[in-house]
Order: structure tokens, then sequence, then C-alpha cells
């Protein structure tokens, strides 16, 4: 994704991403195909991804979660609530 690509296409959070960090932004549904981008092709040496703890094919080193005050939501797995795995 490049700054000057068109949102209808890429979508307006990645277009954002890409302008306001400056850094390589991919856009794949198979994560690990575009983490494997990112490194080979492009040479990244850390690769942030958005919502991919779900995806174990994803190799990582490190997993980060970000959680605000309100915990794991309603405690409900989906369609219920906002969980998508058991814990």
């Amino acid at each position: 994704v490049k700054g000057e690509d068109d949102a209808s296409e890429v979508g307006d959070e990645p277009r954002l991403l890409a302008i306001r960090s400056q850094c390589d932004v991919v856009i794949d549904p198979v994560r690990a195909r575009g983490a494997a981008y990112l490194s080979d092709e492009l040479h990244c040496d850390l690769i942030i991804c958005d919502d991919g703890l779900q995806h174990y094919a994803l190799h990582r080193d490190v997993e980060i979660v970000v959680m605000d005050d309100r915990k794991v939501g309603s405690g409900y797995l989906l369609p219920m609530g906002p969980l998508r795995e058991g814990q």
C-alpha cells in the first residue's frame, strides 16, 4: 500500500497507516504470505500485524496484546461476545 493509492482499492485504514507511518504496509488475507513478502522481498526486520494472533501459521517471536480497561469484553465467545477463542 502506498500513500497515493486509492482508498477504495486498498482501504482507508491501510492507506492512512502507510501515510502516517512512512512504513511498508501489506494487505494479504493469508497473513503468513504477507509477512513472508515483507521479510523476504522488502527486508523488514519488524512486522506488526493487526489482528494476527488468531493466525497460527504466522510465525512470531513475540506477541504483544494491547487491551483497554474493558479487559475481555462480555466474556462470551462469538457470536455473542467479542472474544474469538476460548481462554
